[in-house]
Parts: structure tokens; C-alpha cells; sequence
């Protein structure tokens, strides 16, 4: 009986385990369509970058160009706030 209580609990475990992976997974790709590649694997890889944002230390800009347009990033750039 011991065994069998065992082995669901583990089987349980298991199941656990695959749905929080599939969580965090949809977790990330939600972001990455959000922000980007890059926040995206700040986030998977709990990057120092991501830490500094949330701290406020920096700052994260999102630029958004019209639909069909692309730009280069720019050298430098000068951000005002209202």
C-alpha cells in the first residue's frame, strides 16, 4: 500500500512539475512578444539586466515604429518624460 501511495505521489509530482514548465514557458513567450527577444531571455536567464530594471536603477524603452517600418538603432538617444 506504502509503495502504491508512493508512486502517486510521485506521479502527481510529475504532472506538477510538466505544468509549471509549461506555465514559465508561456510566461516567457507572452514576453517576448511583448518586449522582445532580449527581455525574454533576461527573464529565462535571471540576467543582472533584469534585476536593474526592476530596481529602477535603469530603464527599459519600448519604441514602437508604424506597421511595414524599421529603423536602426541609434547611437545615442535622449529620453524626456512628461
Amino acid at each position: 500500500m506504502a509503495m502504491q501511495t508512493a508512486e502517486a505521489e510521485y506521479r502527481n509530482n510529475q504532472a506538477q512539475v510538466t505544468a509549471d514548465q509549461q506555465d514559465s514557458n508561456l510566461q516567457v513567450d507572452t514576453i517576448r512578444q511583448r518586449w522582445g527577444d532580449a527581455v525574454a531571455k533576461w527573464v529565462s536567464n535571471n540576467a543582472p539586466s533584469l534585476d536593474a530594471v526592476l530596481e529602477l536603477s535603469e530603464f527599459l524603452a519600448q519604441i514602437a515604429f508604424p506597421s511595414g517600418e524599421a529603423a536602426n538603432a541609434p547611437a545615442t538617444l535622449t529620453l524626456t518624460s512628461p
